[in-house]
């Protein structure tokens, strides 16, 4: 027997606990085990509302949204802040990922497609139609996620899925590239040279293009009485694998003929407070 919560007996502040510990995590940028089975969340909703309340209490704006489209037991969604996004043409080649837990040596990081928002989304009772969510894209851009979460490797190997939405599903930044002229980008070429080795890749969003994904976002906000605001960005899945890459290397990153990246990045030994 366990003390594990049902469905039926998910409390307010089960969820409290849960997001506290996570929260903790974050301020000390740290990683730890599962939550405790007593503020585990079970489902996709109790999931979310712990991602919620971390998003509440976190002292930074929303900056951007990481989602998918949904699967059966999945919800991909979640924030992106503020502090943990970067532009290499505003901060420079040389990066700190400050999101990241203290101590690593290297990161994973996803090559995203990012598409920065002109105008709000704001909740509404009618759903946003593909051509709304269009007419509010500024522009598109290269962008890679940096992955990385609140649980050690044991705790995220063994984590059922809505652990893993309550910690925001292993988002810790944001960097962002140039833009492009936008197109659906259902299978390009993708270059990486780390350390002066070069491998390249076919690389394929899983929802087929990336912007499906933010369609989704748009409405799920909406229903949720949130929303997307201008200035905002949005990725919408990896599009090829998810690599390590060292600290203090030189990383390159090309998407198609297009230099998207030529930078090194750091990770801040001294945790916050």
């Amino acid at each position: 027997m366990t003390n594990q919560p049902q469905d039926n007996d998910w409390s307010a502040a089960m969820a409290q606990q849960a997001a506290q510990l996570l929260l903790a995590r974050r301020q000390t940028r740290s990683l730890g085990g599962r939550l405790p089975e007593a503020c585990r969340p079970r489902t996709l909703m109790q999931a979310w509302q712990v991602q919620q309340l971390v998003t509440q209490a976190w002292p930074d704006a929303i900056a951007g949204w990481k989602c998918g489209l949904p699967a059966p037991g999945k919800l991909v969604v979640g924030p992106i802040f503020r502090r943990d996004v970067q532009s290499l043409a505003l901060d420079g080649p040389a990066i700190s990922l400050n999101g990241v837990a203290a101590g690593a040596s290297s990161c994973r990081f996803e090559q995203e497609i990012g598409f920065v928002l002109a105008h709000d989304l704001p909740p509404r009772a009618e759903p946003y139609a593909p051509a709304e969510v269009d007419a509010a894209i500024s522009h598109a851009c290269c962008a890679l996620e940096v992955v990385g979460g609140r649980y050690n490797a044991e705790a995220a190997a063994e984590a059922a899925f809505p652990e893993l939405l309550a910690d925001g599903l292993f988002n810790s930044g944001l960097l962002l590239g140039p833009k492009f002229n936008d197109r659906p980008w259902r299978a390009f070429d993708l270059a990486f040279t780390v350390g002066g080795q070069h491998t390249s890749h076919a690389a394929r969003n899983a929802d087929g293009e990336p912007r499906p994904g933010l369609y989704w976002l748009a409405n799920f906000l909406r229903e949720n009485g949130l929303g997307l605001q201008a200035g905002q960005v949005v990725i919408t899945g990896s599009m090829a694998g998810v690599p390590t890459w060292p600290a203090e290397t030189r990383i390159q990153v090309q998407y198609e003929a297009q230099d998207a990246f030529d930078f090194s990045f750091t990770i801040p030994q001294e945790t916050n407070t």
